[in-house]
């Protein structure tokens, strides 16, 4: 064997070792048995039956039509684009009251690919401490100057003000994917406004949840002519894949030009278009559901001891978090994982989050709301949880 393989394989080794000593090492797994309060599917679109069905009626159409295209055959910009995927740009654009949109194949390469693209070389980044690891990719990819704030601090974020330089972008989540918590939109809109900074807001835990159809927490608020860009994800509360950046058709038209997470990427297959346009129309009318999660949260964020409710910003202060994530602090990645067996043990499956995926100290369960829920079921997790 070649001896720098061997170096190499014993490295890697050391550093699945290391991860394993550290009751940190991944591996994969299905959705697992007991009460869903894990995944993302936070309107019960992806494993309810109803999404599955519609994307197979549409696509046993187009079959019918005549249209027997399955793949994309190549990028956008050579073979893969098709009257399909613009039809379905055009309606996310007016879905969520933006003049237009660019489909890309995941949340992660829209995130990764925006940020990458507009932010150049003396250019200043300032990103909630808390961003995605996607909107940190996206940051480490760009030539930008990259500053954090405290999380959610709207005095560090204005106190960052004289160390910009050149255009200025400020990154943030509408609803935390870990902590469950909402930014302070409104004021951090106001702020880049006077400073003519650009606001970016990641809605990937608010598309579908937030607003009156589900359009995220910018249009809740009515704030879209204040953000400069939104990136919208499928794979959450829309129960499919892929991901959407918002904004004008000057920024679209510019990351076809220059984003290479979008130019070098082969376009979405008439599958994935057709799940995500059904998806939108199951979620404009998810009404029920959306006000399932809202009572949920509140039901659980009243039955949960105390010692478990400390730590993380997941009160609603204003009527308008209806994030479907509350976490619940434990610890110590082997504390989180004990209790999390525990917890299945008794039938509730709350996975556990570790470091390093969030700080050290900082470990917790990640539990996610769903419409398919009951109050017995949030209530029954209460009271394991009061046991242990």
């Amino acid at each position: 064997m070649n001896p720098e393989m061997d170096g190499l394989s014993a490295r890697m080794q050391a550093s699945l070792r290391e991860r394993e000593q550290g009751d940190a090492l991944r591996g994969l797994s299905g959705l697992g048995q007991g009460v869903d309060f894990s995944s993302n599917d936070y309107l019960g679109l992806a494993y309810g039956g109803h999404l599955a069905r519609s994307i197979a009626h549409r696509l046993g159409a187009a079959l019918d039509s005549g249209d027997h295209q399955a793949g994309a055959g190549g990028s956008r910009l050579l073979t893969g684009n098709y009257p399909l995927v613009e039809e379905l740009e055009e309606q996310i654009a007016q879905f969520h009251g933006a003049e237009a949109a660019l489909f890309f194949s995941s949340g992660y390469a829209a995130n990764t690919g925006l940020i990458s693209t507009v932010a150049g070389r003396g250019d200043t980044i300032l990103y909630d401490r808390l961003v995605h690891a996607s909107t940190h990719e996206g940051m480490r990819l760009s030539a930008a100057k990259r500053i954090a704030f405290t999380h959610n601090d709207m005095d560090s974020l204005a106190g960052l003000a004289e160390q910009t330089t050149g255009q200025v972008f400020v990154l943030c989540e509408s609803f935390y994917s870990m902590d469950g918590d909402q930014a302070p939109l409104v004021q951090m809109a106001e702020l880049c406004a006077r400073h003519s900074w650009h606001l970016i807001v990641d809605e990937a835990h608010a598309g579908g949840v937030a607003g009156d159809h589900g359009q995220g927490l910018v249009s809740a608020l009515g704030i879209e002519e204040l953000v400069f860009s939104r990136i919208i994800t499928y794979g959450k509360a829309f129960g499919a894949s892929g991901g959407a950046v918002l904004g004008s058709s000057l920024l679209r038209n510019f990351l076809i030009n220059y984003c290479r997470a979008f130019i070098y990427s082969t376009g979405p297959i008439p599958a994935q278009v057709v799940a995500v346009q059904e998806a939108y129309r199951l979620v404009r009318e998810a009404h029920s559901a959306r006000s399932q999660i809202s009572l949920l949260r509140t039901l659980l964020l009243e039955a949960l001891p105390e010692n478990f409710r400390a730590g993380f910003g997941s009160e609603d202060t204003d009527g308008l978090n209806r994030s479907a994530v509350i976490p619940i602090p434990c610890s110590g990645n082997e504390a989180v994982v004990n209790l999390s067996h525990q917890l299945a043990a008794k039938g509730y499956n709350v996975r556990a989050i570790r470091s390093p995926s969030v700080p050290h100290g900082a470990e917790r369960l990640r539990c996610c709301l769903h419409a398919y829920n009951t109050a017995a079921e949030v209530h029954g997790l209460a009271e394991v949880l009061k046991t242990i």
